[in-house]
């Protein structure tokens, strides 16, 4: 009775783990990165604020809600490379100013430089893990690492296995390490010469 109860359980064990499985593997979607996290403020910003920052090398993946700002993101569009923000009616009360936040995320493909276009007496600081610039109207360059020509950078980690699809291209791209970065590649990444 012994040897019939300890094999029932091995059999039942070996069942359980073989469901067990085949449900994680059925459920698991690929984790997909977000996109490089590019943050904004703007001082001083007013009711009849509009600030503009246009950027190259990157692409605009969409807007993404901070915490306590929540208010300001109705207020945030996107179009390629180009950061457009207008507070919302009634979020800042009329003659009164504010400290005001919102964050995009991006894909970036090369150096990323930009242009900040607004009104004095508001100043605007762009940050990235890639670097900060703080200005009053400009342009500013912030120091990103040689990418190879099939990868971009946009959020991944190993924590990651897809990456935002490429518009232009159909091949399906992957967070990979390479040269100390995690970047979203097309097939393996190709060493720059």
């Amino acid at each position: 009775m012994r040897r019939f109860v300890g094999a029932l359980a091995m059999v039942l064990g070996l069942g359980l783990a073989e469901g067990a499985g085949a449900q994680a593997s059925l459920g698991e979607a690929p984790k997909e990165a977000p996109g490089e996290r590019i943050e904004v403020t703007v001082w001083n910003a007013s009711p009849g604020t509009f600030v503009t920052v246009d950027l190259t090398g990157v692409r605009l993946l969409g807007v993404a809600p901070m915490l306590g700002q929540e208010a300001f993101a109705a207020g945030v569009s996107v179009l390629g490379g180009r950061i457009a923000f207008r507070p919302p009616a009634g979020a800042i009360a009329a003659g009164e100013t504010a400290t005001v936040s919102f964050a995009v995320r991006a894909e970036i493909s090369g150096p990323v430089e930009g242009r900040v276009l607004l009104t004095k007496p508001e100043v605007v600081r762009v940050d990235t893990v890639r670097g900060t610039a703080t200005l009053q109207n400009g342009t500013f360059r912030l120091t990103i690492p040689a990418l190879p020509g099939n990868c971009v950078l946009a959020g991944c980690n190993e924590g990651y296995t897809a990456c935002p699809k490429d518009p232009l291209r159909e091949a399906a791209r992957t967070c990979q390490r390479f040269l100390g970065d995690w970047m979203c590649c097309a097939g393996s990444p190709v060493p720059i010469l």
